[in-house]
């Protein structure tokens, strides 16, 4: 009986698990901000804070350092094995005709010149697009000649940011971030003629969301992650079953929880989280369950319908054959520092940040329904201890959030004003 017992506890409430594996031999980094793949062997992975480009020619069991440089890479895409773009969030676009082992900044080339890459979209080896970034401005840029030239885009009429893009065709895709007007919270647009124009598809009226990352396992089903702030919503996401045109929320769980990757092997079958946080579900969204793999996820990769790949502290894969990882996971640290005191606080709240590199940072202060208080910084800020205060005189009694979003994420203090 106690066998028995065993052997159900491992097959029964962690059968999920055994689809996923940790590839030990890729780079650890802080979080591995993009990966792209090109077949089932071949691929690239960008580390973000870490300024590197790695490659693997036999499916992530070693890679290969082909790049580094003092600069945030934000995005990887390549158009076939040999033509390839990596986007930074420092004013760099770097480019590769020989399969990333020699690298061309190519944003002087675009005018104006763009304060960073966030997402980039192949659909061909002639068309590429890019957009940006998470902290605005808002624009797409396109190259219809394989990245020799570019056009640039300002999009700040329909968002203030935006992060991810999405195209099935030359024509005919999707970008994703911020709305103009806070309030409106996340935003994903549409467009069918290679973005001459383009159609807001769907708003979540939530303040303050960022729709982060898109998806989608067929062409059919998309899936959007949303960057949300503590106390304006819970973990969500969007779900549309017409080919983007009509989204629906998802809800994942009743609480907040940060997230920003999605991703689906089929209509049913998916995962969505951020940190040291995963849930999966295999029925298309109705439930989830919490499993354990490793930590600061933020893109999925399908390259069919039986191998996929995520990004995080390592690159982990999806083979559903059952491979179990055996190591202890790593669980996720913070790169930057936020310290709030006193707590409860009554008077005054002093407010300490400690930046371990130089980054984009969103220092804010938000009520527990989500309203924005007070902005403390809110631009590009050189590493080192930085202190604010902040008046709580004349404010009622209530729950605070504390928040701190910069490239590499968002941490967050709960405050209690008394």
């Amino acid at each position: 009986m106690k066998i028995f017992t065993i052997i159900f506890f491992l097959v029964f409430q962690f059968p999920l698990f055994a689809q996923w594996s940790t590839l030990l031999n890729s780079p650890f980094s802080g979080r591995t901000d993009d990966i792209c793949f090109v077949n089932d062997s071949v691929g690239w992975m960008a580390t973000g804070a870490d300024g590197r480009i790695y490659k693997t020619d036999d499916g992530g069991d070693s890679w290969t350092l082909q790049y580094f440089e003092n600069t945030y890479l934000r995005s990887i895409e390549f158009a076939t094995p040999l033509l390839g773009f990596c986007g930074s969030l420092n004013g760099k676009f770097l480019k590769t005709e020989n399969g990333g082992n020699t690298w061309t900044n190519v944003a002087n080339g675009i005018q104006p010149k763009p304060p960073g890459i966030c997402g980039i979209s192949a659909p061909t080896q002639e068309v590429i697009y890019g957009c940006g970034i998470w902290s605005s401005p808002a624009f797409v840029v396109k190259s219809v000649d394989g990245g020799n030239s570019w056009t640039y885009t300002d999009m700040s009429h329909l968002a203030s940011s935006l992060i991810d893009v999405h195209f099935i065709s030359a024509d005919t895709g999707f970008v994703c971030g911020r709305a103009i007007d806070g309030i409106e919270g996340g935003i994903i647009l549409h467009t069918v003629n290679g973005g001459e124009s383009w159609t807001v598809q769907h708003k979540t009226m939530t303040p303050f969301d960022i729709v982060w990352k898109l998806q989608s396992p067929d062409g059919k089903n998309y899936f959007a992650s949303i960057d949300a702030i503590p106390g304006s919503g819970n973990l969500r996401i969007l779900n549309s079953k017409d080919s983007g045109m009509n989204w629906e929320p998802i809800m994942v769980r009743n609480t907040f929880i940060y997230s920003q990757v999605v991703g689906f092997i089929d209509s049913l079958t998916g995962w969505v989280g951020g940190r040291g946080n995963l849930f999966e579900t295999i029925d298309g969204g109705v439930t989830w369950s919490p499993i354990i793999l490793g930590a600061d996820y933020n893109r999925f990769v399908k390259v069919n319908d039986n191998l996929a790949f995520m990004s995080g502290n390592r690159i982990y894969k999806y083979t559903g054959e059952g491979t179990v990882s055996t190591e202890n996971p790593e669980f996720y640290s913070e790169i930057h520092s936020l310290k709030v005191s006193p707590n409860p606080a009554s008077d005054y709240l002093i407010i300490e940040i400690e930046l371990s590199n130089p980054t984009y940072c969103k220092l804010q202060i938000y009520s527990s329904d989500g309203q924005l208080m007070h902005d403390f910084l809110d631009g590009n800020t050189e590493k080192g201890v930085k202190n604010y205060s902040f008046d709580l005189s004349k404010i009622a009694p209530q729950t605070l959030f504390v928040t701190l979003k910069t490239n590499e994420g968002l941490i967050y203090k709960k405050v209690i004003k008394m």
